[in-house]
């Protein structure tokens, strides 16, 4: 059942297991393992089923430390979030974002990659990716010879593009 909680009166009460903020790809991915689960699930989308400027306003803010998109063109704010105009590019976060580093303030997750690993495996499988190989074994996937550099200097990171899927 799909309702609209700006229908709903301030105040009423929503019952269920598990609530989910946000209706983008791992929003949506989540929902539905708990409903796999038979649990009773909530997701809670800011935005409705059409781009809505109002809320996607919400995303206005700054970028700082380097260069990207503007926070309001690069999401989305709807059902389905940023998969709406998303293209396809897959992979894992570098196990170095996950890392407590001396030089940038509030850096490090509570987690490790490694821990996230099987999550992202599984990923995998709803994107119709290939083999969960992020690594340098992908240069004999690919059956190409690694290109001759310090690795202290430069890392090489691998992504995978699937059919750009709209969780919409």
């Amino acid at each position: 059942m799909i309702e609209d909680f700006r229908e709903y009166e301030p105040g009423a009460l929503i019952e269920a297991d598990v609530c989910v903020i946000g209706a983008g790809a791992a929003g949506i991915t989540i929902a539905h393992e708990f409903v796999r689960n038979n649990k009773k699930v909530v997701i809670l989308e800011s935005g409705g089923f059409e781009y809505e400027p109002e809320v996607q306003a919400l995303y206005k803010g700054s970028v700082v430390g380097r260069d990207y998109y503007d926070l309001d063109d690069s999401r989305l704010r709807y059902f389905g979030g940023s998969t709406g105009h998303w293209g396809g590019n897959c992979g894992p976060n570098p196990s170095i974002e996950f890392e407590k580093l001396d030089w940038i303030k509030y850096s490090g997750w509570p987690i490790t990659r490694a821990e996230l690993d099987p999550f992202y495996e599984r990923a995998q499988v709803i994107f119709g990716l290939g083999p969960y190989i992020y690594d340098e074994r992908n240069w004999k996937v690919l059956d190409v010879d690694p290109p001759k550099f310090d690795p202290k200097k430069l890392r090489v990171l691998f992504t995978q593009f699937s059919k750009p899927i709209r969780f919409g």
